[in-house]
């Protein structure tokens, strides 16, 4: 065998090996989360996922929907199950519960930024309103054109 397709052969190993949880999250980090697209586009994004929002406790209606970082967090979140949902089935049965706790881990800092972003209105911030609100987001069963203002 020539030397040449010796590095071919190794080369096309190590490309084929298989990644593990801490690949995929690496992976998840630098293509998805350090990559984030603008705003607008994101808005479009979460239109286009069929989410709905479903108030549990106060008026939905007094927060900004539209909010920057409200709409970075719930994208980003979007897309971290895209890829946990995508990527779970490429890796070894042994990383699936570590690839688990690594991702709800880098998950759960976006959810956070959920619960503490400011999301009132700008005449109600002024007022300096504060009304309890609970909300509840989830992705419908079947497409629909619902969108998120």
């Amino acid at each position: 065998m020539k030397s040449k397709d010796l590095v071919k052969k190794v080369t096309s190993r190590q490309t084929l090996r298989k990644i593990d949880a801490f690949d995929a999250v690496a992976e998840l980090k630098l293509q998805i989360l350090e990559h984030k697209p603008t705003p607008q586009y994101m808005r479009r994004d979460i239109q286009m996922s069929s989410l709905l929002i479903r108030p549990q406790v106060g008026d939905v209606f007094t927060l900004n929907m539209g909010n920057d970082q409200f709409i970075d967090a719930l994208w980003s979140i979007l897309k971290i199950d895209e890829f946990v949902g995508d990527t779970v089935r490429k890796l070894p049965r042994k990383d699936v519960e570590l690839f688990y706790k690594l991702s709800n881990h880098v998950r759960q800092t976006y959810q956070d930024t959920l619960n503490r972003v400011d999301m009132r209105l700008p005449h109600l911030k002024e007022k300096g309103t504060v009304q309890p609100i609970a909300i509840e987001i989830f992705r419908s069963a079947t497409r629909s054109s619902r969108r998120i203002h």
